[in-house]
């Protein structure tokens, strides 16, 4: 509540070992998990309202790509080293949306582009966009903020999937 008592608790039980916790996030009125399902190779989205009473579940269309794995094994690592995770290949994660919904960002095949979902509260998709196939360069896309109207982030291009040297671009 206001004063920081607890209000209600709940248990959220998924397999121990097939479940991966990627992001969670708060929207203001809205809580969002996001998880990668080992098991099933699959994104999955579960959502609670203020009373923590479940609004909704989602699978992500999104399939695990090899970029987003090496993340993945990364981020495990350095959680068992005690480490954060750098987020220097691009983001995958949960960005909230102020009493609108979420967005999921993940990243294309050998770091080639992006995608990003929106979903309401109760997870029904919005919207998507995936950067296009033909693109000439490798691009990631790192969201700032999002609005109720708007979202920034920053996209950084390089012509080559190792390149070192990359344009920042605030879209």
């Amino acid at each position: 509540d206001i004063n920081l008592k607890a209000v209600k608790t709940i248990t959220v039980k998924k397999p121990r070992k097939n479940i991966y916790l990627l992001d969670k996030a708060f929207n203001g009125t809205d809580l969002a998990l996001y998880f990668y399902n080992t098991k099933e190779d699959r994104y999955e989205l579960e959502a609670y309202d203020q009373n923590l009473n479940k609004a909704g579940s989602a699978q992500v269309e999104h399939k695990l790509t090899n970029m987003e794995a090496a993340i993945i094994d990364q981020n495990l690592k350095n959680e068992n080293d005690g480490k954060e995770s750098s987020g220097a290949l691009g983001d995958i994660g949960l960005t909230p949306v102020p009493g609108k919904g979420f967005i999921t960002n993940g990243i294309l095949k050998n770091g080639k582009g992006y995608t990003l979902t929106m979903f309401d509260n109760s997870l029904k998709k919005k919207w998507n966009f995936e950067t296009s196939e033909d693109a000439d360069e490798y691009e990631a896309y790192i969201i700032s903020e999002a609005t109720d109207k708007y979202l920034t982030g920053i996209v950084f291009r390089r012509k080559g999937m190792m390149s070192m040297k990359m344009s920042y671009y605030l879209v």
